[in-house]
């Protein structure tokens, strides 16, 4: 954990680019099969922000489509959640549960990102054989989430610009921008606050079995509507 911890604050290793390479190194060093972190808070989800893969954005998606899961109660919460095995959770996250088996992830490990008594994201571990996170893996893991952490809160540019993205920290990703353009939108065609609009957005996705983000691109380039059957 020691080098993926330098390597986060290794202007030329790690910019925007090739976050998954140290992400790769943390998720070894913890005995995990992936390592993501995510920014943000509330009803509009948690952006992406680092060691992004396809596995990481398809759970996060999954949570902001479904309301619910381990890393969304971890920010709200304010605390870690450490789940060895998700099949022994299907009551407190019933629509999650399921569908992150069948990406077969068992374990997940989900600790706040913290500026203070303030959550502002998520660093989460997972993993596809159940069981709890090797000896000595969850202090490596609190020290990956305060390092992550500092980044955000104190960002600082790369030597010798004027700014630029934060070392060690990819610009959080731009592919949830379309939802909240999206729920804009739904909200004018059925009347509803914005709120009530992205609940929609979410029904809509999860009916249609699709990622959120891919509904509201259809809606945003006019290729679907709601309409009062949606309400």
């Amino acid at each position: 954990m020691a080098v993926a911890l330098a390597l986060l604050h290794d202007d030329g290793q790690c910019g925007a680019t090739v976050p998954q390479a140290v992400a790769a190194q943390a998720a070894a060093a913890l005995g995990v099969d992936g390592i993501y972190a995510g920014l943000g808070t509330g009803p509009s989800g948690i952006v992406l922000a680092w060691g992004q893969q396809k596995i990481s954005t398809e759970l996060e998606d999954m949570q902001f489509t479904l309301g619910q899961g381990p890393g969304l109660d971890a920010v709200d919460a304010g605390v870690m959640l450490l789940v060895p095995d998700l099949l022994e959770t299907a009551a407190r996250w019933p629509a999650f549960v399921p569908a992150a088996v069948d990406l077969a992830v068992r374990a997940v490990f989900a600790l706040p990102l913290r500026i203070g008594a303030i959550s502002v994201g998520v660093l989460f571990a997972h993993r596809a054989a159940p069981g709890p996170l090797p000896d000595g893996a969850l202090a490596d893991a609190l020290a990956l989430a305060d390092a992550i952490t500092v980044l955000v809160a104190h960002p600082k540019p790369p030597t010798g610009t004027a700014d630029g993205p934060t070392p060690g920290l990819a610009r959080p990703a731009t592919y949830r921008a379309q939802v909240h353009q999206a729920t804009g939108m739904i909200s004018v065609q059925l009347w509803v606050s914005l709120a009530e609009a992205l609940v929609r957005l979410r029904a809509r996705a999860f009916a249609d079995d699709r990622l959120t983000a891919e509904v509201a691109a259809d809606v945003v380039a006019h290729h679907l509507r709601f309409s009062e059957r949606d309400l």
